[in-house]
């Protein structure tokens, strides 16, 4: 990486209009011949601690899973089943996840109802409906439907970071870094 840097240059210099130049704003031209090349790479930039604890927060999702517990039935188990002449086109668990070919026309219908707000069972019948009147077919609900009721009275989900790949995956990003930085620049 190279970063020019250009001497200062007093306001409407006189220039030969043969010498190359960059026009700026406000009437300063700055002639190119005054540049001179900077060498980047070996600056050491430290990451400041408040910014690797940000970090660190934002990645601690990406090694974090659920733990198993008594919400975890109810929000697998089945909604309703949605089915065009006797045909099952889509399966809808009570979170309001939906089973359905990879080839079905009825995905974008599905992508848009997820961005309404609605969650749990509301969901689940809002997408059971909607694919049951852009399909011509019927909704067939679960035993194992569960009502909103049931859903927001679930406990709430609890959740484990594995902290040791977390540390792995920073460590790796840091050394990746310090290498680049060691690495010769290339002029091209």
């Amino acid at each position: 990486m190279s970063i020019t840097s250009v001497k200062a240059a007093t306001a409407n210099p006189v220039i030969p209009a043969s010498e190359a130049s960059l026009n700026l704003s406000r009437g300063f031209r700055l002639a190119l011949a005054d540049a001179a090349p900077l060498e980047a790479a070996g600056i050491p930039q430290p990451v400041p601690a408040p910014l690797q604890q940000n970090l660190q927060e934002l990645y601690i999702p990406m090694f974090s899973r659920p733990l198993a517990g008594p919400h975890q039935g109810l929000e697998q188990e089945s909604y309703a089943e949605v089915k065009v002449a006797g045909t099952v086109i889509a399966t809808i668990s009570n979170s309001g996840a939906v089973t359905l070919p990879n080839s079905s026309p009825y995905l974008k219908l599905i992508r848009a109802a997820d961005r309404m707000g609605l969650n749990g069972p509301e969901l689940a019948q809002h997408l059971a409906e909607t694919l049951a009147g852009a399909s011509g077919g019927v909704i067939q609900i679960a035993h194992s439907a569960a009502t909103q009721a049931e859903w927001l009275a679930r406990p709430p989900r609890q959740w484990t970071v594995d902290y040791e790949a977390l540390a792995a995956f920073i460590e790796g990003n840091r050394r990746r870094n310090d290498d680049r930085a060691k690495a010769p620049v290339s002029s091209n």
